[in-house]
C-alpha cells in the first residue's frame, strides 16, 4: 500500500463520522438497511462479499456511503446508543508489513489537522474477524473528552474495517463477539492466506524442481524405451513440454491471488519457460533422429 493510498483510507476511516463517537447518524446521510439483507439480525452484503452478526435483538442496522468508493454499515443498539462500525472499501493495494504503521500516521494526521491529539497509537497482528487481519488502537484527545479507538482491519480484495469509539479504553465483549461474527461469504486470499508457492522463493524453487524432475523422467524415458526399441518412436520432450504446460495451467487455475488472470499467465508462464524451452528443443532433435531413420530404412 502506497502512501498515497494509506492516507485516502485512514482519513475515509475517521472521515465516515462526522464525530468520533458518531453521534450524528442521521445528518452523515445513514439510511436503514434494505430488510433483504437483513436475518435475525445477521447483515450480508453479497456483493461485498460478507456478512456479520448483530450482537442482539435491540440492535438496529443504518447504512451511508463513503465518498463513492466504498460503504459504512452502522450498528446501534436502540437502547443504550451503543454504535459499532464496519466500513468496507476498495478494492485497495494491500501491504500488511508496512500497513498498520501507515494507517495510524493517517489517522494521527487528519485529528491533529481538527485540533484532536492522537496518543497512544499502536498497531498489531490479530486473528480476528480472520488470520492476517491488523488491530489498530489509540486515543483522541479533546480538550472535552478523551475517545478510545480501536479497529480491526482485514485486506481480502476489498478492505474491511470494524471500529469502535468509546469512551473506556476496555473493549466491550458485545464489540469483540460482533468482530468474530465477521465472515467472507466466498473465499477470497487475505495476507495470511495469499502466500502461495508462486509468492514465495521456497515455493518457486519447489516449483522449479517440478520441471526439472518432468524433464528428467520424460527425457530418460525416451531414451530407455527408444534404446530398447533400437529406434527413435517416443519423444519425450513432446511429453515434457505437454506435461510442463499442463502444470503451469493448473497452477494458474489454482492460484488464489487477487492479480488479473493475465498477470498470473504471465508469472507462471515465466517460471515454466526454460524447461518447455529444453523440452521443445529435445522434441525437435527427437523429430531430427526420426527423419534420419526413415532415411536410411528408405
Amino acid at each position: 500500500m502506497n502512501r498515497s493510498t494509506t492516507l485516502v483510507l485512514a482519513l475515509l476511516l475517521l472521515a465516515s463520522s462526522t464525530s468520533p463517537a458518531l453521534v450524528q447518524e442521521e445528518q452523515a446521510g445513514f439510511e436503514p438497511v434494505p430488510a433483504g439483507n437483513l436475518v435475525a439480525g445477521t447483515l450480508t452484503i453479497p456483493a461485498e462479499n460478507f456478512s456479520i452478526k448483530a450482537p442482539g435483538r435491540q440492535w438496529e442496522w443504518l447504512r451511508g456511503a463513503v465518498g463513492g468508493i466504498g460503504k459504512n454499515y452502522l450498528c446501534r443498539n436502540r437502547e443504550t446508543g451503543e454504535r459499532f462500525l464496519l466500513t468496507v472499501l476498495g478494492p485497495f493495494p494491500w501491504h500488511p508489513e508496512t500497513a498498520g504503521e501507515e494507517m495510524l500516521k493517517g489517522m494521527r494526521k487528519s485529528q491533529e489537522a481538527q485540533g484532536r491529539r492522537f496518543e497512544d497509537a499502536r498497531h498489531e497482528p490479530a486473528v480476528i474477524p480472520a488470520p492476517g487481519s491488523l488491530r489498530l488502537s489509540a486515543k483522541i484527545v479533546t480538550p472535552e473528552t478523551t475517545i478510545h479507538f480501536t479497529g480491526y482491519v482485514l485486506a481480502a480484495h476489498r478492505i474491511y474495517s470494524i471500529q469502535l469509539f468509546s469512551e473506556t479504553p476496555k473493549e466491550p465483549e458485545s464489540f469483540v463477539a460482533f468482530v468474530k461474527s465477521f465472515k467472507l461469504t466466498a473465499p477470497v486470499a487475505t495476507p495470511a492466506t495469499a502466500a502461495t508457492p508462486s509468492a514465495s522463493g521456497v515455493g518457486f524453487v519447489l516449483i522449479m524442481f517440478i520441471y526439472v524432475a518432468i524433464l528428467v523422467v520424460c527425457l530418460g524415458g525416451g531414451v530407455l524405451v527408444n534404446a530398447i526399441a533400437g529406434r527413435p518412436v517416443v519423444s519425450g520432450g513432446l511429453l515434457a513440454l505437454l506435461l510442463i504446460l499442463a502444470v503451469a495451467a493448473l497452477l494458474v487455475s489454482r492460484d488464489p491471488g487477487e492479480q488479473p488472470l493475465a498477470e498470473k499467465f504471465g508469472y507462471h508462464l515465466v517460471q515454466a519457460l526454460l524447461p518447455a524451452l529444453i523440452a521443445l528443443w529435445a522434441h525437435a532433435h527427437h523429430l531430427k533422429k526420426k527423419a534420419q531413420a526413415s532415411r536410411l530404412g528408405a
